[in-house]
Order: structure tokens, then sequence, then C-alpha cells
């Protein structure tokens, strides 16, 4: 009796986790620049999805943003496109799907609005009437700047620390120190399309420059220093 109870318990555990949906070729990375996107630009990810049981299944789709660069959007769509403050298609429009049926219209956008970085999200698609039946994938939008970057805290004229903090979240600042004191210099500051947002004058062969995190949108900035019309330095903050 003992061996066939163990038996019955193990084939009732298999069916009790049978998975009725699977992905088809579900995307991990979709990237792109600032420069190629543009202001309005987006970034798709798509695949395809089956029931891959022997019963129809009503099949809902949902996301969960894991980490997002501050100012993009995102928002899915399956079988129609909801707004970006819909984290999870409604019941009302579960899609129904025989044995063995794919259905093609799940597409993930997401729009940088211009700050380049990283952004994770995690999109699954579910059993309508058992939410544990379900599978899942997580796809990550990069998002660069083919500005060409002249990294540098330490030259031959100058050194230059690195911004403190960084992020940066209320006030900042970095220390500067010229080998030779320039006749002009001042701390410019680029968004990642490369205009200047804010630019300031510095006086003296050393000292430090305070930053307001208050002062620019959150997102990925440059900062450079120019003495007498020359590049000096230039790195990188994050505004939070």
């Amino acid at each position: 009796m003992k061996k066939t109870f163990t038996a019955i318990l193990v084939l009732f555990s298999s069916i009790g986790f049978a998975q009725s949906i699977s992905s088809i070729d579900p995307m991990t990375l979709v990237s792109g620049t600032i420069e190629e996107l543009g202001a309005s630009g987006e970034l798709v990810a798509e695949w395809h999805v089956q029931n891959v049981s022997d019963a129809t299944v009503s099949v809902r789709a949902k996301r969960n943003v894991i980490s997002a660069i501050p100012g993009s959007i995102n928002y899915f769509c399956w079988n129609v496109c909801f707004t970006e403050t819909v984290d999870v298609s409604p019941n009302s429009l579960a899609i129904s799907m025989a044995p063995g049926a794919v259905n093609t219209s799940f597409y993930a956008h997401y729009r940088p609005n211009n700050n380049p970085g990283d952004t994770y999200i995690e999109y699954c698609f579910f059993n309508a009437a058992d939410q544990t039946d379900e599978t899942c994938h997580t796809v990550q939008y990069s998002v660069g700047s083919s500005i060409n970057i002249k990294d540098e805290s330490n030259t031959p004229e100058l050194e230059l620390s690195e911004l403190s903090p960084n992020p940066l979240k209320g006030m900042g600042s970095l220390q500067y120190s010229f080998k030779n004191q320039p006749q002009q210099a001042k701390l410019v500051i680029y968004n990642m399309v490369g205009q200047v947002v804010q630019e300031s004058n510095i006086a003296g062969k050393n000292g430090f420059i305070l930053l307001n995190g208050e002062d620019f949108e959150a997102g990925m900035y440059l900062y450079s220093i120019v003495a007498d019309g020359k590049v000096m330095a230039t790195k990188r903050m994050m505004v939070n």
C-alpha cells in the first residue's frame, strides 16, 4: 500500500505543475543609441506564445518592471495595446487559445525619451484560470550614445575627481587641480545628445565645484573641464 500511495502522489504532483504556455524564441536584449532613436523613437521586443497543452486555455499577459531608467516609458500589446499604466491585461481581454495554437500579437515597446542606460522588464503569460501556470522572460533594453567620450580623471595638465555622490541627488561636489593655472576655465555639462545644459566659470588653480541635482532632469550627463579653449577631461554623471 505504501508503494502504491507514493506513486499516485508523484503522478498528481507532476500533473499539478504541468505548464500549458510556452514562449517561442523570446528576446532577451534589444539595443540602440540615442542618435539612432531620436526624441520619440522606440525599441520593440516581440515573440510568439503557444498553448502546449491538450486543452483550450485563456491566456493573459503581464509585465514586471524590474528597473527602469528615469524619464523612459514602456507599454505592451497583447491582442490590443495598453497604456504605460497597465501592468496586467484584464481578464475580459484574455485570449482563448486552442491546443497547439500560436498567438502572434505580443509586442513590448520601450521609449527612452533621450535617456541612455539599461532598463530590465519581465513579461509573463499565464493561464487565466490558474495564475501559477505561466511562462516568464526578462528583456534588457540597452540604450547608449555614439558620442565619442575621452573619459580621463587624470591628465598631465589636470587632476579631476569623480563627482560625489554619483548618481547625483541633492548637492554634490567634484575636485580639480591644474598643473598650471589657465587664463580661463569653465565646467561644461552636456546631455547625451551633446547639448550644453549648464556651464560655470572656474577660478583658481585648484578647488571644489558644487552641483545641485535639482538643476537637472533625471538621466545621464557628461561634464567637462574646458581650459583656454581646450577640453581637459570629460566624465559621466547620473542624476536621480
